[in-house]
Order: structure tokens, then C-alpha cells, then sequence
């Protein structure tokens, strides 16, 4: 199939999917990750190796920050961050539940995903190292036009 015809069919899955019902689409979600673990764990150990430092080895813990659902501290994994209040985060458990925590107060509310602190530095650090690169080609385009000796 061509680019065009993937794109399209990308856009159409995502728009059913985002048709659904929360609780259908966490449910979704659940369910192909199971079906796929495997293969995302992959993909995951292959993303790991190739940007070593990218998120300190995977450590996704947000210092300060209290899950407003479990009261989790520090918040680790996914946050969710409430963009309607003023001071509401959700850990992934929490979020897939939304409708439940705190009496559904924020069931309908819009979130944004936060993947890593980026006050920890760790995180920081490995992100210029990404951008960067690792140095690996430094020096391989000195002289470029220049004849050898």
C-alpha cells in the first residue's frame, strides 16, 4: 500500500478510536497492549539501546508531584496533567479511571500527558546527549574539499 493510503487509514483508526467512549478506548488500549506486549517490549529495549541516556535507563518518576487520585508520591510512570485546574495530576491507573476519582470531578476535563520531569536533570542530560548525538561522526568532515597529503 502506498504512504498516502497508510496516513489514511492511520487518521480513520485513530478517528473511531477517539469516537469511542473513555472507558471503551482504555479498554482498547488494554487489550492491544496485552496482545502486543511482546513486541512493544521490543521496541522499547531497541529505543533503550540506541538513547542509552535518554530518560535515565526508563525512570519516568516526577519529583513533587502527588497523583491527585492515589495520592502516589512521587507520581512515577505516565502524569496527567489536569489543563482545566489549576494543581490536578493523575498518575496512568488514575487517569484510565477518571470518571471515578474525586466523584468524576474531572471526567470531562482536557489532559495533558507529561512523559519525564524535565527539572530532573538526569532527564535533561539525556535529552541533550539525543540532540547532540554522542559524538560518534565528530571530526569525520574536517577538510571536506581538501586534497589528502
Amino acid at each position: 500500500p502506498s504512504q498516502a493510503a497508510a496516513s489514511e487509514a492511520l487518521l480513520a483508526f485513530l478517528g473511531a478510536l477517539d469516537a469511542m467512549p473513555f472507558s471503551d478506548r482504555v479498554n482498547f488500549l488494554e487489550v492491544f497492549y496485552l496482545s502486543q506486549e511482546q513486541r512493544i517490549q521490543k521496541l522499547v529495549d531497541h529505543l533503550a539501546n540506541w538513547m542509552p541516556d535518554s530518560t535515565c535507563h526508563g525512570s519516568m518518576v516526577h519529583h513533587g508531584v502527588i497523583c491527585d487520585g492515589c495520592e502516589a508520591r512521587p507520581l512515577k510512570g505516565l502524569r496527567f496533567k489536569c489543563t482545566c485546574c489549576s494543581d490536578f495530576d493523575l498518575c496512568g491507573e488514575c487517569f484510565a479511571k477518571k470518571d471515578q476519582v474525586h466523584g468524576g470531578k474531572c471526567a470531562d476535563h482536557s489532559f495533558e500527558l507529561k512523559f519525564a520531569d524535565w527539572g530532573d536533570k538526569c532527564a535533561l542530560k539525556g535529552l541533550w546527549k539525543f540532540i547532540k548525538g554522542k559524538g560518534e561522526c565528530k571530526g569525520k568532515c574536517k577538510g571536506k574539499g581538501k586534497s589528502d597529503p
